[in-house]
């Protein structure tokens, strides 16, 4: 172990000054972060996390297309049912409007 990541040694003749107890966290979690298992096992996860990017973009990009499909489906089936009066055209203004409020209030929130 690095000799600074070791605490300083209390004078024989003398208590040892008790730390604060974040000083005691902080001493602990450097000695786990210096051991050799956890450095190991972050590279791991590093690396794993690395070559997943690709196979997360791909996925972004799939779920972006089914969403518009799925919006364009909803948008043109209510246009349809109020175009053949399925519904009445203030059924289909009050279908569309939080629709179209709710998409484009949300994309302009980002």
């Amino acid at each position: 172990m690095p000799k600074e990541l070791e605490p300083p040694e209390p004078p024989e003749d003398e208590e040892p000054p008790s730390g604060s107890a974040w000083d005691e966290v902080a001493y602990s979690l450097a000695q786990l972060i210096g051991r050799k298992e956890v450095r190991e096992a972050a590279k791991k996860w590093i690396e794993a996390q690395a070559e997943n990017i690709p196979k997360n973009h791909t996925y972004r990009v799939q779920q972006l297309w089914a969403w518009w499909v799925f919006s364009l489906m909803v948008f043109g089936a209510i246009i349809t049912l109020g175009v053949i009066k399925v519904i009445s055209p203030e059924v289909m203004v009050g279908l569309l409007g939080p629709m179209l409020g709710y998409w484009f209030g949300r994309r302009s929130a980002q």
